[in-house]
């Protein structure tokens, strides 16, 4: 039977000192967390964000936004001064959600071990397919030249 060290993490190489404890899988985000996380993180393009995150804020743009393109709808039937207030009112609303959309995909990215900048390529190519694509992927295991691996802590201790 192969000996254990108390430090290491469960099938993995990585160990870690004595000062260090290893905690195991954290609970995926609910969607509230998820929300909080990605508005917190607003213009934080740096570290990894988890698939519970990422999915979220993706729910999050949906359920605002569609809503929103149907009201500049109706109100283009209604008359053209609702219509203009409401356009200014949903382009205001997306405007608000673009940073922090793409802060999501870049640190999406890096969780999966992938340059942030693919996002450029996602944006202005590939019509937003690729993040869609690495966000069903999972996490890189551990620390990535990215950050630490957000589904699992390690805490120092002194």
């Amino acid at each position: 039977m192969q000996s254990s060290n108390q430090y290491s993490a469960p099938n993995q190489h990585q160990v870690y000192p004595p000062h260090y404890s290893y905690r195991a899988h954290i609970p995926p985000l609910s969607f509230g967390e998820a929300i909080k996380l990605s508005f917190e993180n607003y213009a934080n393009f740096s570290g990894r964000a988890r698939r519970s995150e990422f999915w979220y804020f993706k729910l999050f743009q949906l359920i605002c936004l569609l809503p929103l393109s149907l009201l500049v709808l109706f109100t283009s039937f209604i008359g053209e001064a609702a219509a203009i207030l409401s356009v200014m009112f949903a382009v205001i609303f997306y405007v608000a959600l673009v940073i922090p959309s793409l802060s999501s995909s870049v640190r999406r990215f890096h969780d999966t071990g992938n340059s942030g900048w693919l996002v450029l390529l996602d944006l202005f190519c590939i019509g937003g397919a690729l993040s869609l694509i690495f966000g069903c992927f999972d996490s890189q295991a551990y620390t990535n030249q990215y950050g630490p691996d957000p589904k699992r802590r390690v805490d120092r201790h002194f």
